[in-house]
């Protein structure tokens, strides 16, 4: 992280497990690229497709698509909503912003972020809570991805690429807690992770990266856990290992039953989702063929 850091906050919702377990380890990180073929999404928009899709709200997510279209069409300076990280530039618009959006607030899910910007936009967030569930029209997507002020009293957003460190440490420990609780067997991995991450910059161990991909006239949506670095950085690991324990900040885990085994992967296949309305997965197919021959980000 040789970028200088900025500091934003966020609201970190936990109760979905994929965020509990990045949150337990302290990181906060955009979809930058795709590490394979499937279309890379960020955590945020992963839990809301299946929420959307419950409520038949399709129009949403369609809208979603065409502002990505009109993003890398018009805009491509501008970080995608489908792979940026949504912060706030203090805590008291945070706070506001839960308020206005109906948002139960939960003061202990809001965190300072140190974060390492790629880069950042700022957005009137406005313009989505009135248009993005009904209006079909574009003009307005123009109007928001060109930073227009939608009313006098604007409730902006950061869109950010980049990386961050999540310094709500009693939010990070209750992440931790909740992982230990539901998958007591992936805890030497998410052990190793904290301490990556934290003593030694490890950005991807053992990091959750969802994805779309297209199969059969469908969207499939699933996830898969980076485990590379367990490999790539083993000096580094140990060493991050070493300081924890001397710091007696190594996080408690729970053995595998199976002796033959070091850890096991959570298993959050029940949170991937499929749908396939026609002009959804036409929608997700050009803005994933144009991400892949233009560049994301």
């Amino acid at each position: 992280m040789e970028l200088k850091p900025v500091k934003l906050f966020a609201y970190i919702d936990i109760s979905n497990p994929l965020v509990e377990w990045e949150t337990a380890i302290g990181r906060i990180k955009s979809i930058d690229s795709n590490e394979d073929d499937s279309f890379g999404i960020s955590l945020w928009q992963f839990g809301l497709i299946p929420e959307y899709l419950e409520k038949n709200e399709t129009q949403r997510i369609r809208n979603e698509l065409i502002l990505e279209k009109i993003r890398q069409c018009y805009y491509p300076d501008k970080v995608s909503r489908l792979k940026g990280l949504y912060f706030f530039e203090s805590i008291e618009d945070a706070k506001f912003a839960l308020q206005y959006w109906d948002i139960p607030l939960d003061e202990s899910c809001i965190s300072e972020v140190q974060f390492y910007p790629n880069s950042y936009t700022k957005v009137d967030s406005d313009w989505i809570t009135d248009k993005i569930e009904k209006d079909t029209d574009v003009e307005w997507m123009h109007a928001y991805w060109s930073g227009k002020q939608k009313s006098k009293e604007p409730i902006y957003e950061i869109i950010a690429s980049g990386t961050g460190i999540i310094l709500n440490t009693e939010l990070r420990k209750k992440a931790y807690k909740g992982i230990f609780d539901k998958y007591p067997e992936s805890t030497p991995l998410l052990a190793m992770a904290c301490c990556g991450f934290q003593y030694r910059n490890i950005e991807n161990i053992a990091r959750i990266i969802p994805g779309l991909v297209s199969k059969n006239s469908s969207i499939y949506a699933g996830y898969y856990i980076s485990v590379n670095d367990l490999k790539h950085h083993e000096k580094e690991l140990i060493e991050a290992i070493s300081i924890a324990k001397k710091n007696e900040t190594f996080p408690p885990i729970n053995k595998v039953k199976n002796p033959n085994i070091f850890f096991k992967l959570p298993d959050f296949s029940k949170y991937g989702f499929s749908f396939d309305e026609i002009d959804l997965v036409s929608n997700f197919e050009l803005i994933h063929k144009k991400s892949h021959n233009k560049g994301f980000n």
